[in-house]
């Protein structure tokens, strides 16, 4: 669902509590920079050609940057400077295709570093409570079609869903780090076969800008989804075994979206 003004949900706010509980619980705040999820934000960041890209975890008062394309370094921000605090006040997917159309002005810092685009899609639980949010943004106004904001929310469930297999691995009584090192590896590989499988042009050195369509996304969302099953799936302390599908994505035409198969 994608919603383009704020539509507060009226039981958040007896939920926060509970939120931000779920989210302690992960053992993932203040963890510092880990290569699964580099590796996540970085195909995040490709497929919907964003200079900028966040995966960010929000307790009460801050928004911790778990992984960022365009902004090295950052490790936090005030949650009420965040357009992250905007999604989770919103409890859904947020698009605004140009900030500084909006009325009155939002996203401070994201139009302070010149970005004027944002969707962000929630870090959902299986509960319902999210833990943060995956966020997408660009220097020129834009639109998503819905078909890209299934493939950004598959991306964000993608994330929730190796946040969970992380604290599976660390409540381990023994080997924790060991295991939660090997999911990552396993976890890496199949982002790396994801974008392997994508055209050549969109990640060679001349790369051209990504260009989906439905066929091309659905492709993705059921490769994304297989890695997300096996993670699901995997046995406290054991490494997934399931592979996700190896199909080629379509690229399409950048202006009249036909797919066209790709070798």
């Amino acid at each position: 669902m994608v919603i383009s003004m704020l539509t507060p949900d009226a039981g958040l706010a007896a939920r926060e509590a509970d939120r931000v509980r779920a989210l302690r619980e992960q053992l993932i705040l203040g963890s510092g920079s880990e290569l699964v999820f580099n590796r996540l934000i970085a195909l995040t960041a490709l497929l919907f050609n964003s200079s900028l890209a966040l995966l960010t975890l929000v307790d009460e008062e801050q928004a911790w940057i778990k992984a960022s394309v365009g902004m090295a370094g950052l490790e936090r921000m005030h949650r009420a400077d965040t357009l992250a605090s905007d999604v989770l006040c919103q409890n859904s997917t947020l698009l605004i295709p140009d900030l500084q159309a909006e009325a009155p002005p939002r996203g401070h810092l994201a139009r302070l570093v010149g970005q004027r685009f944002y969707a962000g899609a929630l870090l959902r639980l299986p509960s319902g409570l999210a833990l943060g949010v995956l966020a997408v943004l660009a220097p020129q106004p834009r639109q998503l079609a819905p078909y890209e904001t299934e493939l950004l929310e598959q991306l964000a469930a993608l994330t929730a869903g190796l946040i969970q297999a992380r604290r599976r691995c660390l409540e381990q009584p023994a080997q924790a780090l060991h295991h939660w090192h090997s999911v990552q590896q396993w976890t890496t590989a199949q982002l790396e076969l994801v974008t392997a499988s994508l055209p050549a042009q969109w990640v060679g050195p001349q790369r051209m800008p990504v260009t989906l369509c439905p066929e091309g996304c659905r492709t993705l969302q059921q490769q994304l989804q297989s890695i997300a099953l096996a993670l699901e799936s995997q046995p406290a302390g054991s490494r997934p075994r399931t592979a996700p599908a190896s199909t080629r994505t379509a690229s399409c035409s950048p202006r009249a979206g036909v797919a066209s198969a790709t070798a």
